[in-house]
């Protein structure tokens, strides 16, 4: 279970974030991918960008950010949101 009242706490950038995975749910997408999509614009050396907002936003919708149950990573691919 997502932890309740997450999307108004994160920011715009996070809220894109949350409701670009939670609209695709099992869809992976790179870290380039979503730097295009959240941010509209070019993602040449932001991929970290994308990593720490994945890092923030798993602190507030896990339950347990180091043992994710949603907000997964499929290495070598990017991530994926799982409802």
């Amino acid at each position: 279970m997502i932890k309740a009242g997450i999307i108004g706490s994160t920011g715009y950038a996070g809220q894109e974030l949350v409701r670009l995975l939670m609209q695709h749910p099992g869809q992976v997408f790179s870290p380039n991918e979503i730097y295009e999509k959240v941010w509209n614009d070019n993602p040449f050396r932001n991929e970290n960008t994308v990593a720490v907002h994945i890092r923030h936003l798993r602190e507030k919708v896990e339950y347990n950010p180091a043992e994710p149950r949603h907000l997964k990573v499929v290495w070598g691919r990017g991530y994926k949101m799982e409802v």
